[in-house]
């Protein structure tokens, strides 16, 4: 695996790990839903799944409470949508096993 990969692996282990244990537990199903729906559309004007994306937290002020970061990472927030999906039963891919394609 070369260093990018690796990195990026890493990096989205990490909000896997964020969201799982800071993030689901408070928030309900509705406020999943809807952070979802507007994470879907930024993802149609930008490719969040790429480093260097960057949102700002007022975009989602549902998540800023458990964020230290002065702006979301677009990667970050294509892990709250995968791991949100994961939870509803939808078919996903893993957010680790697309950082290794």
């Amino acid at each position: 695996m070369n260093n990018n990969k690796m990195l990026k692996s890493m990096a989205l282990g990490f909000y896997e790990e964020w969201y799982q244990k800071d993030v689901a537990p408070n928030l309900d199903e509705e406020t999943k839903l809807d952070i979802v729906g507007r994470i879907s559309r930024i993802s149609l004007r930008r490719p969040i799944h790429l480093p260097n994306v960057e949102i700002s937290l007022d975009e989602f002020p549902e998540l800023k409470p458990f964020t230290h970061t002065e702006k979301f990472s677009g990667m970050q927030l294509y892990v709250v949508m995968t791991e949100v999906m994961k939870e509803l039963g939808a078919p996903t891919v893993s957010a680790s096993e697309v950082a290794l394609r």
